[in-house]
């Protein structure tokens, strides 16, 4: 899983391995956050095709 600011895929940072069956995240900012997330998916075949982008606004916590 990957996860950016932006919507652009390039800015993106990877936030999660291949072998976690969930992420739990979290807004520490104080102001709500849009984040943009990215998944592929990784078999011992390959990986997969970038997903197209989801964006989720997160509250502070």
């Amino acid at each position: 899983m990957l996860r950016s600011t932006t919507a652009v895929f390039s800015d993106a940072q990877l936030i999660a391995a291949p072998t976690k069956a969930k992420f739990i995240d979290t807004n520490n900012s104080g102001a709500v956050v849009t984040y943009f997330y990215w998944f592929v998916a990784v078999t011992a075949a390959g990986d997969s095709t970038v997903s197209d982008a989801v964006s989720i606004s997160l509250l502070p916590a």
